[in-house]
Formats: structure tokens, C-alpha cells, sequence
């Protein structure tokens, strides 16, 4: 079953459920917000805001809350808004060493959602206290020859099992891993070139998804840092390519799923991945009419899910998921 909501806005770059499946965020090319209710029938827009005159580059709903929504802009700033009333709760602005708009790219919530995570243009992650909306620690490439970022961040994920681990991908085709604890960078991953939130992590794997023509969507392991699966994604003859622009696991059930959206010969995908070497496609149209810019999971009842997939036309397509 699918359903079509389309506003009268630019692209769709990001798009996230609540953590009840009532509500779906959606952020656009032109700095606007969406909330749609998701249990009406037909499915109705809440309420519309602006945030910025730039892109909607992420949102996350804080899901202990869920009714606080954080928001980040090309502009560099990042902002807590009231979902059901529209109104901002508190707004921080992000600069570079040399005092310019840093333009984020990606935000994040830790686990216990006690801490967010940046990553943008100027190759910094830097994470803040929630609460208190104050910076703890700002990591970054320290010297040419150690590990870090020497381009722009696309992707930042704090590792869903462990509040202290982010990860980062981006413009430079590497994923780096931070301690928050150390405030440093630990390790890094040659691979991927990252654009989009085309990048997650579910137990001991990490997806990506890579702007090329070549080896678009990997699963490597954390314990190695090897790439333990290449997904066969498209045939040898490209003639007119997928580029990858978002990834997202699907972990709300025993066998795990995985969503991808591309963008250039507009694509979505969904894989299940039971076993991490050898993912399966189980949902591939033939046809599409429109970029997909972001997908996401959530859970409505024991039998049924929804997929979510942000579109280059403004809508947002919902797919229900029906488990057997």
C-alpha cells in the first residue's frame, strides 16, 4: 500500500518518524518543515515552520521527549523546536576556527539521548551536552599523517550500543571512529565516498552507501575493519548510474532489513540482511519518477511497519511493511 503527500515545497532532503509512528518530519531543500499525523486517515499535515533560508541538511526526534524535534541547516544552526506547536525552544549557531557559519551536514542523538553530535563543512564532529546545550568536546584531524577527516562530513551516527562511539563519513572516502571519553579520533576506514546520511551502524556492522559508480552500498565490521559485503547493485555496462544519498538498517525485528535511496537514475531499495554477507534484495521497482533523498524505518503494531522514502518532487512515499 502506499500513500502520496506533496507539499508545495523544494526537495525532500531528510525524513524522520517518531518513535510511536504517529508522526513523520520531513525537512526541505528550501529551509521548511513538515509534520505530518500519521494515524489519520488520510494522512494530514500538523503544522509548518521555517528554520533557515538554506537546506534542512537533518533532523532527529528526541524520543524521550517526542515532542522535541533538532534541527540543522547549511546555515550552521542548530535548533529545538515544540513539534505540535511550531515553536522554537533553543537555538545554537556553529562557526569554524576562523569564526564563519560552519555548514552542518548531520546531527545525531546518543542513545539515552543525553548528548548530540555535528558533523559538517569544516571536517569537525563536535558533541553537546542536551541538556544544557553546551559543547563537550570538538574532534578533528590533528595532524596530516594521523587519522581524521581531511574534507567534509556528510554523516555523523553515534553507535546505537555504546553512548561514548560515533562513527563519520564524507566528501574524503573514509569513515572515521571517535571516543567521546578520549575526545579524539581512534581509528579509520579507507572506502566510501559519503554524501547524504549514507552511513549506519547496527551491532558489529557498519552500511554505507558511496557516490560512485563503483561499489555504492558496503558492509564492513567493526572488530576488523574490513568490508565483509559489496551488495551487487547495479550491472557491470552502467550506462547512466545510481549515486547512493541515504541508507538506513531496519532493526525492529529478528531478521534485519536495510532501506537505500539514490539519487541521478532515481532509485530505492530495500534488502534484508539476516546474514550480513550475503544481504538479498526484496523490494526493487523497476521504475521511479523521482530522487530519493532519505529513507527511514519505524514500527506501527506487531504486524505491520513503514518505510518512508524523501523524495526530489517535495512528497514523501510511505510504504506499509506487512511481516509474515
Amino acid at each position: 500500500k502506499e500513500e502520496q503527500s506533496k507539499p508545495p515545497y523544494a526537495e525532500c532532503f531528510v525524513s524522520q518518524f517518531d518513535d510511536t509512528g504517529s508522526y513523520l518530519a520531513c525537512g526541505y531543500s528550501n529551509g521548511f518543515v513538515n509534520i505530518f499525523a500519521l494515524t489519520s486517515q488520510p494522512t494530514i499535515k500538523l503544522i509548518t515552520f521555517k528554520v533557515s533560508d538554506y537546506p534542512i541538511t537533518s533532523l532527529k526526534w528526541n524520543k524521550t521527549l517526542n515532542t522535541t524535534l533538532i534541527v540543522v541547516s547549511s546555515d550552521g544552526s542548530i535548533t529545538h523546536w515544540h513539534s505540535s506547536s511550531g515553536k522554537i525552544l533553543h537555538t545554537l549557531h556553529e562557526k569554524t576556527k576562523e569564526g564563519l557559519s560552519n555548514a552542518i551536514n548531520s546531527i545525531d542523538y546518543s542513545r539515552d539521548y543525553r548528548k548530540f553530535v555535528t558533523g559538517g563543512k569544516d571536517t569537525t564532529v563536535r558533541v553537546y551536552d542536551e541538556g544544557m546545550k553546551t559543547k563537550i568536546c570538538e574532534m578533528s584531524q590533528c595532524k596530516f599523517d594521523q587519522p581524521g577527516h581531511s574534507s567534509r562530513i556528510f554523516c555523523v551516527k553515534f553507535n546505537p550500543d555504546n553512548v561514548n562511539t560515533i562513527i563519520s563519513g564524507g566528501w574524503d572516502k573514509t569513515i572515521q571512529f571517535y571516543d567521546v571519553r578520549e575526545g579524539k579520533i581512534v581509528n579509520s576506514i579507507y572506502g566510501p565516498q559519503i554524501c547524504g546520511e549514507a552511513l549506519d551502524i547496527s551491532g558489529n556492522y557498519i552500511l554505507s552507501g558511496a557516490w560512485s559508480t563503483r561499489n555504492q552500498i558496503q558492509i564492513w565490521d567493526v572488530r576488523t575493519l574490513k568490508c565483509v559485503s559489496e551488495v551487487k547493485w547495479e550491472n557491470d555496462d552502467i550506462y547512466f548510474p545510481t549515486y547512493i544519498y541515504s541508507v538506513k538498517f531496519n532493526t525492529l525485528r529478528d531478521k534485519k532489513m536495510f532501506g537505500v535511496g539514490g539519487v541521478n537514475k532515481p532509485l530505492y531499495r530495500v534488502f534484508e540482511c539476516e546474514d550480513m554477507n550475503e544481504p538479498r534484495p526484496v523490494v526493487m521497482p523497476t521504475e521511479w519518477y523521482s530522487e530519493c533523498y532519505s529513507v527511514d524505518f519505524v514500527k506501527m503494531s506487531n504486524k505491520k511497519e513503514m518505510l518512508v522514502c524523501g523524495c526530489g518532487d517535495g512528497g514523501a512515499l510511505l510504504f506499509e511493511i506487512e511481516i509474515q
